[in-house]
């Protein structure tokens, strides 16, 4: 009687640690394809992304009659500087840092430092002509289109940053090749997305474990039924 009691709660046991493998990711895979907004270096995946960022800009101290270009992957963003401003950038394409423009003929005032503070959040320094100019710079994502190509079936996990803090997050059933958009509802400054492979079926894990939990439940009940016997 004693093993037979040992044994419902050894089941009963193993059965509560296959739900609880669920929790701790223990029969899928994880793998980063895109950190912080940039493809990640992930063998087997082929990503391609249609970022729409507006670059947002605090300025403490603003000289009047000073630009602010972005140079992009063809042409520029460009508008005045001011203490705090916005420049839209065209969905898609790569940008650099960022001049700092004024004077005729034109100069700029050289980049001394970049810091990056959290993801999509950096502080830069310029330093020149006796001055001295910080912008507190952040990228704020207003749509993401993306594709993701790779084998067989996975799952994609879209996770929405404002700066190190996530703001949301998505999922999306793939085979093959897996295209996802959104647009944010809320203060994003960078993203993360993660393919997740299953390496053990969720249906036959839970199967294992009604299984496990029946025979259990057997197994107490068999014990219970020949201690209420009546004796003879």
């Amino acid at each position: 009687m004693r093993f037979r009691t040992a044994l419902a709660a050894l089941l009963a046991a193993l059965a509560l640690l296959l739900q609880l493998g669920k929790l701790g990711g223990l029969y899928s895979e994880r793998l980063l394809i895109v950190e912080n907004g940039y493809p990640a270096p992930a063998g087997g995946f082929n990503v391609t992304l249609l970022p729409d960022y507006n670059f947002c800009y605090t300025a403490p101290f603003a000289p009047p009659n000073m630009t602010i270009s972005v140079p992009l992957e063809q042409g520029e963003a460009r508008g005045p500087l001011l203490s705090e401003g916005c420049l839209d950038l065209p969905p898609g394409l790569s940008f650099s840092v960022p001049l700092i423009l004024f004077g005729n003929p034109v100069l700029n005032v050289p980049l001394r430092e970049v810091l990056a503070r959290e993801p999509g959040i950096l502080q830069l320094d310029y330093e020149g002509y006796s001055m001295r100019i910080t912008l507190l710079v952040s990228l704020l994502l207003q749509e993401i289109r993306g594709e993701v190509v790779g084998e067989g079936e996975y799952r994609l996990r879209l996770v929405l940053l404002n700066g190190e803090s996530p703001v949301g997050e998505m999922s999306f059933s793939c085979s093959g090749s897996c295209a996802f958009q959104t647009r944010p509802a809320t203060r994003v400054t960078a993203y993360d997305v993660y393919v997740i492979r299953d390496r053990l079926p969720i249906w036959a894990v839970d199967f294992l474990s009604l299984s496990l939990l029946l025979a259990s439940s057997f197994l107490f009940l068999l014990r219970e039924g020949k201690r209420l016997l009546p004796l003879r």
